[in-house]
Parts: C-alpha cells; sequence; structure tokens
C-alpha cells in the first residue's frame, strides 16, 4: 500500500506474458526523500486513478485504459470462440505447446497484430512517462526504461563458399553495434519492429522485417545448403538488398543511382462502338483513342511513373552470381510529373486516355520541350499485327503568300520529320476532312488539330489555277491580312490594298467633269470607295440607309466610267417599278450616258444594240425571259439595284444574273440582310465569287454558328471577311440635317361586333391548326399556321378582310378615319401603308366620299411616277395610299409629314422601309409616324415578336430566320390564345 502523505509516482511496467508478449501494468509508486523508488506500491486501474493519483493528466488516464485493453482477459474477450469457455482453454486451444495445425496461425497471428497496435500506441503516449520492467523484487529493482534517440539499422553480412550461403545481421545505433546474444534483449514488437536491447528502446525503419531478426536472438548466423541457394537468392536476398545496403563474399552486388532516360509511350486503343438501330447501318464503328503513359529508365529497370517496382536483378550463375540495384531518382520523378501536369497530362500510376485529334495536337505543341528534356516518345515495341504505326516527331508548315497582278499565290513548305511533303496534298486532306496518311517509310503522320484550326478556313478559299498553283484571289486581302497579323503566315502585300481596311485613307478621285450635281461628302466617300474597288477590279456592295442616295453616287461612278474606260457598257438590273425613276435620275445628273431601256414589248430581240450605249437598263423579270441575250454580252459593269432580290442562291433569278459576264460588279441595297445570314453569301458570291466559300461551306461555318448558336466570334469574323466590299452608313450617322422621326403605337380597341367576329374566327383556327399538329406535326403544319394568322390579322383590320358578308364595322377604321380628317384638315400630307389592298380599298373609299384628295399605288398602278409626282407637287393632294409590297422601295416622298402603318408586318426592316419613303434626304418636317394597334388580337402579340428583330435590324449581319421558321409550339400557342 502506498501513504497518500508522500510523494508518489505513476510507473508503467511491461511484464512478458508468455504467450502474448509484452504486457502494460500500471502502479502508484512512493518516492523516497531522495526521489528513489520505495518499496510501497500500488495496482491501479482507470476507476481509481483520480481517487489515488490526483495530479494525474489526459494522457495518465489513457495510458491506464491502454494498459487494460491488454490485459488477457481482454484479449480473451475480444476474441474467444464456442471452444474456449475462459482463458485457460483459449490458451490451451491455441497455444499449447507442439501445436501446428493451420487453422490456428491466422488467429495468433490476428491476436498479435492487435496487441503490437496497442504497444506501438503505447510506446507514443508513454515518450514523457516512467517506463519500467517488471521483477518480483519491488519498484527499487525495476530497471527503468528509455528511447533511442536515432533510429536503428540492420547490416546484412552474406558469404558464399563451397558448403552453401550463410549469413549474419548487425544491428546498428549511434554507430554502435548491438549484441542481440546479450541478456535482456527482447523483440518488444513485431509489426512495425521495435528492439529492447538493455532497457533501451530502438526503433527501425518501416521495411525492416521483425520475423528476420527472431533467429539472430538465440544465434550468430544462419547457414543455407548449397542445394537452396538459388531459391533463397531469388526469395530472400532479393528483398534485403532492395530494403538496403549489404555485405556480400562469393557474390557481387553492383549498385547504382541515375538520372533515368525518360519515356512516353503512346499506345492506339481502339473499341467497338454498336451504332444507333435507327440509323441507316447498324455496323460496328471503331472508337479510336490514344493511350499516353509515362516511364523511367534505369539502365537494366524500367519503372511505370507513380509506381513502385522491384529495384532489384539477379544474374544468376555457378560462377558469381550478381545482383544489380538501382535507387530510384524520386525528386526527378516528382518534378517530371508535375511538368506534364502543368501542359495538361496527368501522368502517374494510371494511364490517360485522349481523343486522336487531341493527342497529336498536344505532341506537336510540346515536340520541341520533349526533345529538349529528353523526352523519347515511342509506340510499344512490340505492337499487334495491323496496328498503326504513328509518325511521333516535328511537323512543320509554314505559309507565305506572294502578291501577283490579279491574285495571291500561296507557297508553303510543310514538313514531317526529314519528309518534305507537298502542299497541295495537305490541301485537300484538309479540304476534304481527313486528317491521317501514309508517309514514304509507311509511318501514319496525322495533321496537327492546330493546322486544321487556322488554316482549314483559308483553305476553303483557296483556288487551283490552270498551271496547278495554289492562288487566293484579290478580294480575301482582309483574310491574309489578320493571319498575317497573327503571325499565321508571310505575306508580301502592296500597302495600297490597306486603304480597304480604312475607308478614310482611301485617295480622292476627281469627279468625272460631265456629271450635273454635287455629291455631299459622305456621298463623294461612297464615289471614292466604288472607284478604289474599280481600280483592283474588286467587286462591292453599296448598302447606305435608304435616302441616302444610292442612285446618285452610282451615277456617278457610271459617268466615270464613261469617262476613263474604253470599254464602258454597263449593265443596270432592278425592280420594274424602278425602271423609271433611275431613267429620270440619270438624266438629271449624268446626262451625257446613252441609255437604253431594254423593256416592255418593243424591246430588241438581239444584243447588237448594246454596245452603241453606255448603260442598259432592265428588270430583273425580263432578265430571266431575254436570259440568252444578256449571259452571251460581255459587260463592264453589272450593277443590281435592290440586290435582295438575289437573296436566295437557289432561285431562278439568282442563277440567271451569276450567268451574266462583266469585268466589275456592283450591288446596291439599303437592306442586304432581310431574313437570314445566307442572303448576304448570295450577294458577296455575286460581286467577288468565292469570298465567302461554297454554300455548303457558309452553312456550316458561319450561317449555323451565328443564327443557331449566336456566336459572336464567327459573326465578327465574317464581319472582318466582308467589310472591305460593304460600304453602309446610316442616316443618323451622315445625314445630320435630316430633323427627327418619332414612332407612335396607337392602339385601338375592336368594335363588339368585330370582337365577336374575331373570336369565333381565332376558335376555328386554333382548332384547325392544334389538330394538324396533332396529325401531322409542327414543321408540316406551318403552312396551316401560316393561313391561320393572315386571317386574324384580316381580322384584327376589318372582318370585310377575311369575309364578305360581315355587315358590322371595325373599330380601327374608324380611328383611321377620324385621324385622317384631323391630320389633313391642319394641311399635312400623310402616307398610308397597308399589306392589304382590301384594306386601302377601305380607306379609300372614305376619301372619296369624305372628298379628299389622294394618290393611290399598289401592285396593279399603272401611272406610278404620275402618282408620286402629283402627291409631291400638288398640295391639294394630301393622302397617299400604298401597298407594302408596291411601295417599299424606290419613292421618295419627302413631302409627307406623316406615315400611317395600318397594320404591323412579320418584317420590322419592312415597316423601317416604308417610314424612310419620308425620312430621307430632302425631308424638312418632323416625320410623325403611327402604327395602328389593335387590342387583344394577334397584332399585339406580333408586335412584341417584333422587338428581338428590332433589335438587330441596325446591323449589317443580322440572324433571324424569316419569321415563320422563329415560331415554336409555345409561340404558337401563344398567338392563338
Amino acid at each position: 500500500m502506498t501513504d497518500q502523505t508522500f510523494a508518489q509516482q505513476l510507473v508503467f511496467t511491461l511484464n512478458r506474458h508468455p504467450q502474448f508478449g509484452f504486457l502494460v501494468e500500471p502502479y502508484l509508486v512512493q518516492l523516497e526523500t531522495d526521489g528513489s523508488y520505495g518499496y510501497s506500491y500500488r495496482g491501479i486501474t482507470s476507476k481509481n486513478l483520480q481517487q489515488f493519483f490526483a495530479a494525474a493528466d489526459a494522457a495518465d488516464l489513457e495510458l491506464v485504459v491502454l494498459s487494460e485493453a491488454m490485459n488477457p482477459a481482454e484479449v480473451f474477450k475480444k476474441f474467444k470462440d464456442k471452444d474456449a469457455k475462459n482463458l485457460q482453454q483459449f490458451i490451451a486451444k491455441y497455444y499449447e505447446t507442439g501445436k501446428t495445425n493451420k487453422t490456428l496461425d491466422p488467429v495468433r497471428t490476428h491476436i498479435r497484430q492487435h496487441l503490437d497496435r496497442l504497444r506501438l500506441k503505447f510506446l507514443e503516449l508513454a515518450a514523457q512517462k516512467a517506463i519500467c520492467l517488471l521483477t518480483k523484487e519491488g519498484p527499487p529493482m525495476w530497471p527503468k526504461l528509455i528511447f533511442s534517440a536515432n533510429n536503428a539499422e540492420i547490416n546484412y553480412s552474406f558469404k558464399r563458399s563451397e558448403e552453401g550461403l550463410s549469413y549474419s545481421l548487425n544491428v546498428i545505433s549511434c554507430q554502435k553495434t548491438l549484441d542481440l546474444s546479450a541478456a535482456q534483449t527482447y523483440l518488444f514488437n513485431l509489426e512495425p519492429t521495435v528492439l529492447l536491447h538493455q532497457n533501451t528502446f530502438y526503433y527501425f525503419d518501416q521495411n525492416v522485417d521483425g520475423k528476420k531478426l527472431q533467429p539472430f536472438l538465440s544465434k550468430s548466423s544462419i547457414s543455407i545448403p548449397k542445394e537452396k541457394e538459388k531459391e533463397y537468392f531469388e526469395q530472400f536476398v532479393m528483398k534485403v538488398i532492395s530494403a538496403g545496403d549489404i555485405e556480400s563474399e562469393g557474390f557481387e552486388v553492383i549498385y547504382s543511382s541515375t538520372v533515368p532516360e525518360v519515356l512516353l509511350q503512346l499506345t492506339e486503343e481502339t473499341s467497338q462502338v454498336q451504332q444507333n438501330l435507327f440509323e441507316q447501318s447498324a455496323a460496328a464503328t471503331e472508337d479510336s483513342k490514344m493511350v499516353f503513359e509515362l516511364y523511367f529508365n534505369y539502365e537494366r529497370f524500367q519503372f511505370r511513373a507513380g509506381l513502385g517496382g522491384n529495384t532489384v536483378k539477379l544474374d544468376y550463375n555457378e560462377t558469381l552470381p550478381v545482383f544489380y540495384k538501382v535507387k530510384r531518382n524520386e525528386f526527378f520523378e516528382r518534378e517530371l510529373i508535375n511538368w506534364f501536369s502543368t501542359r495538361g497530362l496527368i501522368l502517374g500510376a494510371q494511364k490517360l486516355a485522349l481523343s486522336k485529334d487531341k493527342a497529336f495536337d498536344w505532341i506537336d505543341k510540346y515536340n520541341a520541350e520533349l526533345l529538349e528534356r529528353n523526352i523519347r516518345l515511342q509506340q510499344p515495341q512490340n505492337m499487334k499485327a495491323g496496328a498503326k504505326k504513328y509518325f511521333l516527331g516535328e511537323s512543320v508548315i509554314n505559309l507565305s503568300i506572294n502578291e501577283s497582278r490579279d491574285w495571291f499565290e500561296v507557297k508553303a513548305l510543310v514538313r514531317f520529320g526529314e519528309y518534305e511533303i507537298a502542299f497541295r496534298k495537305i490541301y485537300n486532306l484538309i479540304v476534304s476532312g481527313k486528317t491521317e496518311f501514309a508517309l514514304p517509310n509507311g509511318e501514319i503522320a496525322v495533321i496537327p488539330e492546330k493546322w486544321i484550326e487556322h488554316y482549314s478556313g483559308l483553305m476553303n478559299f483557296m483556288q487551283e489555277d490552270e498551271q496547278e498553283r495554289i492562288i487566293l484571289q484579290k478580294h480575301h486581302y482582309a483574310l491574309v491580312k489578320e493571319m498575317q497579323h497573327n503571325e499565321l503566315l508571310q505575306a508580301d502585300l502592296n500597302e495600297r490594298l490597306e486603304k480597304l481596311l480604312d475607308l478614310t485613307q482611301i485617295d480622292d478621285y476627281p469627279m468625272p467633269q460631265q456629271f450635273k450635281g454635287e455629291l455631299r461628302p459622305y456621298q463623294k466617300a461612297g464615289y471614292n470607295w466604288m472607284r478604289f474597288l474599280n481600280e483592283y477590279g474588286l467587286g462591292g456592295c453599296l448598302a447606305d440607309d435608304m435616302g441616302l442616295g444610292k442612285t446618285v453616287q452610282t451615277l456617278a461612278l457610271l459617268q466615270s466610267v464613261k469617262e476613263n474606260s474604253d470599254q464602258h457598257v454597263s449593265l443596270l438590273v432592278l425592280p420594274k417599278s424602278l425602271i423609271y425613276n433611275w431613267h429620270l435620275e440619270a438624266y438629271k445628273f449624268a446626262p451625257e450616258l446613252k441609255i437604253l431601256l431594254h423593256a416592255g414589248n418593243e424591246r430588241s430581240k438581239t444584243n447588237k444594240r448594246f454596245a452603241s450605249y453606255d448603260l442598259v437598263i432592265t428588270s430583273y423579270p425580263i432578265l430571266l425571259r431575254d436570259i440568252e441575250l444578256f449571259e452571251s454580252f460581255y459587260f463592264n459593269y453589272i450593277v443590281l439595284d435592290e440586290a435582295q432580290a438575289i437573296k436566295n442562291p437557289s432561285s431562278a433569278v439568282t442563277k440567271s444574273v451569276s450567268s451574266l459576264k462583266s469585268k466589275h460588279k456592283l450591288v446596291l441595297s439599303g437592306t442586304p440582310v432581310e431574313n437570314s445570314t445566307m442572303d448576304l453569301w448570295s450577294q458577296m458570291n455575286f460581286i467577288n465569287p468565292g469570298l465567302l466559300g461554297s454554300q455548303t461551306f457558309f452553312k456550316q461555318n458561319f450561317l449555323q454558328a451565328i443564327e443557331k448558336r449566336g456566336d459572336e466570334q464567327k459573326a465578327r469574323k465574317l464581319q472582318g471577311m466582308i467589310s472591305p466590299f460593304i460600304l453602309r452608313r446610316l442616316k443618323t450617322q451622315v445625314a445630320t440635317e435630316l430633323p427627327e422621326k418619332t414612332i407612335n403605337v396607337h392602339y385601338v380597341e375592336m368594335s363588339e361586333e368585330q370582337q365577336n367576329a374575331y373570336e369565333k374566327i381565332k376558335a376555328d383556327c386554333r382548332k384547325m391548326v392544334f389538330d394538324s399538329i396533332d396529325e401531322v406535326g409542327f414543321d408540316k403544319s406551318k403552312f396551316m399556321l401560316l393561313k391561320g394568322l393572315m386571317k386574324l390579322r384580316q381580322m384584327a383590320n376589318h372582318p370585310l378582310l377575311a369575309d364578305s358578308s360581315y355587315e358590322g364595322d371595325s373599330g380601327k377604321l374608324e380611328e383611321v378615319k377620324e385621324m385622317l380628317l384631323n391630320v389633313t384638315s391642319e394641311g399635312n400630307k400623310v402616307l398610308v401603308f397597308s399589306s392589304f389592298v382590301q384594306h386601302l380599298q377601305l380607306v379609300k373609299e372614305f376619301l372619296i366620299k369624305e372628298k379628299i384628295a389622294f394618290s393611290y399605288l399598289d401592285g396593279q398602278t399603272n401611272d406610278r411616277q404620275y402618282q408620286v409626282d402629283r402627291f409631291q407637287n400638288d398640295d391639294s393632294v394630301k393622302v397617299f395610299l400604298i401597298s407594302l409590297k408596291a411601295g417599299g422601295t424606290g419613292l421618295n416622298l419627302t413631302k409627307a409629314g406623316y406615315v400611317f402603318l395600318l397594320d404591323p408586318w412579320w418584317n420590322p426592316a419592312a415597316e423601317a422601309q416604308a417610314i424612310d419613303r419620308a425620312h430621307r434626304i430632302g425631308q424638312k418636317n418632323q416625320v410623325m409616324v403611327y402604327k395602328f394597334i389593335t387590342r387583344d388580337t394577334v397584332e399585339e402579340k406580333i408586335l412584341d415578336l417584333q422587338q428581338s428583330k428590332t433589335q438587330l435590324s441596325d446591323s449589317l449581319i443580322v440572324a433571324e430566320d424569316q419569321f415563320i421558321k422563329q415560331l415554336d409550339a409555345t409561340i404558337v400557342k401563344d398567338l392563338l390564345l
């Protein structure tokens, strides 16, 4: 017993159990006045620790609990089975001397490993505590245990002789060899190994196997007979050499530690992928991947990155066995794995599979760095039969462009390793969408993805001339310049063409002497631009806003052609309604031009007369009928006015116009893009064939990207390619003298009879359209949908437009009548537009009844110019009724101060054209625009749909489909609700 009035110390003793090894027993020991252990002590448990030793800390309690877990009774509880009812039976079953039953060994190993973990935990916690060996003599005689400051090392000494192989083992700590045969030497722990030698604990490295030390606690060496030597070399000695250095006699150990050779291995792996059963062919296709693996080669050794491996090899022979051992350069390997990681290849123990294009793109990008670091890139040495052997070396492409008189000649150096490849071959492969070809040595070369990314677009514009040279047309100057700026090619270019990219840099050309009139500054800039294009044989599109004078600028150009060219017969093609307007303008500004109007039933049946004139004017319909006449004549200029007439590449008029031959081409259009980006391709392909590539290429690379995906980068690229050849100025930019225009949306209510009629028709339309969608699908119901929407628009204006038996009135017509009376009574002139001729007829009846003078224009009007002149010059004519189709182009109606739009149209650009009949150069008055919208009808919903289109209307390149193409099932449902 201890006396608590004296100083005490908690001591943890180690007691060797015959079956379980070292176990811990805690005691509270009374101290003498000099601090030494006295004879009084008591056993301590977790329950009485605080009672008898108030100074105990948390570590003390944890150690006591740990000692209780090592108690044999607790071990029995943890591992007991049905055949052992108590500890004695348990020990008898598993540890009785002489038992070698293999079924017992796993249990004993499990128990020992459990106690090893507890013992190791004990040593970690008790490093600063009092630890002693338990002896019967009592505390004063308990040896105190300490820890070695350094880990111990094991040295094996092997000796090979005629009799066989023998070896001994030395344990060294702090340069001192421990005598394992000395007294008080124990294996305290087996996993991991801890040695208790003469009251000192020694730790070892993790790779030291305690079982290998155990025999040497009782003997100094171990002998192996000659016949077992090779087996022992392979199974034991090799492992010992892997774990550390040894001393050897009778055989050799060669050590090496070098910077390894780095091997990046590339293997093609293909898997069979079953196609969709609904596709035309259900055959399997190959899905090919390239797999990267990283290896480190140390002379005779190869290791996969991130994995271990046998670092010792044995070359066994009877005379002198030799072991080779390598020490891996872990720092070098880690640094190289990180290097690959920063370049996108995550390589360690795992493989990395990439698609073929990405894999070879990576190789192309970093090939130079691989060479610089001496990293060998290769495919497996033993490849499967039929497997492709790929070229893995350096590939180079250098493009240069030289300017000749009429085109750019493209030259290129293409090299794959030592092989120089004809550029034409690479050009044909990329254009056809292929990326692989065989080199002369049989290896398969893969065209780098960046070549396709950088040059495929350019290659789609290249052509082969008669001498099989690769050329680009001069109109691709902007594309060449962009690629030169991005250092993708070298180009020797005429600096004068640089002016194409900046209108302000174009030279000021003299005006033709016989031109009668004065151009405004922006019109003179347009004339200079057209003269510049003429000088270099390039086509152009004058796309100024309506009302800015495209006609007068073109006439100035044509007059200059007459004065400066030997061959000056030009052709002007335009809508029928504009023929006489052009003729009048030409007579006014260029009276010296000899003009032939090829129109009417009296027109010539041959083209012999053409040569006697400066300008032949005809209409698109006449051109179609007399195409043989025109396509057999070579013109100086072909000018197309309202060139949106050829926006459809497959239309008869586009094909006819494209068959014409001329030295120069010019198109005029205030709206070069009305409904689709394809409108642009058709016109650009006419003025500069091939500028935007083939129709298929343009659809795939621009139209779909811009219209379907909203790709702004592609839109900017397209803008850059066409901008030198399109000149577009907005009225807001150049015509600052124009007065303001104010657009008002004027809502009107339906009359009661009109509303009833409208709702009945709407119900019928909704049922008709939705039944059709259910029966044949949305796409096939679009015509019926358009028909239904048209009928609802008519009802919103006046039910008489859709139902001749209707006897009621219309809220919109009554409102229009009242506003017409107000506007005209104040002396103002007003343009009234409608897309329905029948609607104009109703207004016409009202004007006649009220005796209000008016002009009238629809598709059947023969005296078009008379109607225009009458409105412009006769102050008594206050109203001009105009159908949208007949009056959307070619009218200068600057006397009008008001514009009435009786119904909203699908395309907001068409409304803008109508407004610009009045709001154009020469207008002195503020223009007031009223858009009449019937509430609670489809007109309101059309107005909402217009908003998204209107936002794009100021852009040259607009990504809008035709109205009906924009509709989906959700929008349709909303329109018909």
